[in-house]
């Protein structure tokens, strides 16, 4: 297995983190949401700061290395609680339950909390509220009705690459994961420096990248990524990926083609425009009605904003750790990953190293 060491890191989701620094939302009709400005205030939506898996209102409950985090159509709030192997979900009168998951790492397919998962990293959700979780231990896509029953969809649970039906398919290590308006499911198959495809009826293949880690740009698989840890797709059907290892964010046109959107590949925190600015193993990515990308730019302990044609800058944060509420500009966060967008225009982060989920009222 290629980049063990950073490997097992990705396992804690300090995969691209710790390497680097010395991890959809993807709502399946991103265009139904609020456009995000540069106003706002950082509040805690749930968890007190400490590891842990309690349930309860808000800051009462506690999480364990949060990773990604989706919202519904109804207010409600799924995370990945990638230490607890669960899937949690935060009403909108801010009660924290487990949606899914026995809270020990497993496989095993059922019912809500008969289920198990291995630190599940990506999260995304479709029209009808069905849930989509990259199973990142378990090498597997899974699914979780409206009813919390949870099913395989790929993924054989080896370590690989191969394509095909359902659990005949193979993943190392899948990251992020999206939804189209047509039911195809994109993951970022980490290990495998991949873009993977579902179609509805459950066939894999491989939608681009060449399986070596690099940062070439080019059609499917003559272009080439380096861990890729999260995605989500436009109204304009192009796709997003958080290219993790070169601190880039590229760009997925519908037939396939890769290109640069934003980042020089070096490590940084400049604002600017494309490969003017620069990130530092970014981990989590949303989209709004209006085109803006939001990046959970995780070492660098900042959100990140891209509008449609490509303007870096910073949204929120300071850069300095910390779990400080305030402004935007005041506020400070501990390597937050995930991200999502409510229909509000609200914004939602798993602040990973904090164990806390933040919002961002606009």
């Amino acid at each position: 297995m290629k980049k063990n060491n950073i490997l097992l890191l990705v396992i804690l989701v300090l995969n691209i983190l710790v390497s680097c620094s010395k991890k959809n939302n993807n709502n399946p009709s991103p265009n139904n949401s609020t456009p995000v400005t540069n106003n706002g205030q950082v509040t805690t939506l749930a968890g007190n700061g400490n590891k842990g898996i309690s349930n309860g209102s808000g800051t009462q409950s506690s999480f364990n290395f949060p990773t990604d985090i989706v919202s519904d159509i109804l207010g409600n709030i799924y995370v990945a609680d990638q230490g607890n192997h669960v899937i949690r979900k935060i009403s909108p009168d801010g009660i924290v339950s487990i949606f899914a998951g026995s809270g020990s790492s497993g496989y095993a397919d059922g019912t809500s909390q008969n289920a198990s998962f291995n630190s599940p990293q990506g999260l995304t959700i479709d029209a009808s509220g069905n849930l989509y979780v990259a199973d990142t231990g378990n090498n597997r896509i899974r699914k979780i009705s409206t009813t919390g029953i949870v099913t395989t969809i790929a993924g054989s649970g080896n370590s690989g690459s191969a394509n095909g039906v359902g659990i005949s398919a193979e993943f190392s290590f899948p990251g992020g994961i999206t939804i189209d308006n047509s039911g195809n499911i994109y993951v970022t198959d980490m290990d495998n420096d991949l873009i993977r495809k579902i179609t509805p009826n459950g066939t894999t293949t491989t939608f681009a990248g060449s399986g070596q880690p690099g940062s070439s740009n080019g059609a499917g698989t003559l272009a080439s990524f380096y861990m890729p840890s999260d995605i989500a797709i436009g109204s304009d059907d192009y796709l997003y990926v958080v290219d993790a290892g070169n601190n880039l964010i590229r760009k997925i046109s519908p037939n396939g083609l890769v290109t640069t959107f934003a980042g020089n590949g070096n490590v940084g925190s400049t604002d600017g425009i494309g490969i003017n600015s620069s990130f530092n193993a970014p981990n989590g990515i949303t989209i709004d009605g209006t085109g803006n990308i939001l990046i959970g730019d995780t070492g660098n302990n900042l959100i990140r904003k891209i509008t449609s044609s490509g303007t870096v800058s910073t949204l929120a944060g300071t850069g300095a750790i910390g779990s400080f509420n305030g402004s935007l500009i005041s506020t400070s966060f501990y390597h937050p990953a995930g991200i999502t967008i409510d229909q509000s225009g609200n914004i939602y982060i798993a602040d990973y190293g904090n164990h806390l989920i933040r919002k961002i009222i606009q």
